[in-house]
């Protein structure tokens, strides 16, 4: 299990589900979506992985 602090700024948009955490893949050089959970309490998003690898926060505006 990891933990990314979302920072303060960040925070509204998390609650909101739009901040989710990404996986960048080296060979098609994109960003995966991941996923993650939301802890207001921990003011972090948590997620699952079983390889190391880079990984990011990221605020994304879904059209509703």
């Amino acid at each position: 299990r990891v933990l990314l602090p979302v920072s303060e700024a960040a925070r509204e948009a998390a609650a909101a589900g739009r901040v989710m955490v990404y996986r960048c893949n080296e060979e098609s050089k994109t960003w995966e979506e991941v996923g993650g959970i939301y802890d207001p309490a921990g003011c972090a998003v948590s997620f699952r992985t079983d390889h190391f690898s880079k990984f990011a926060l990221l605020d994304f505006h879904r059209p509703e």
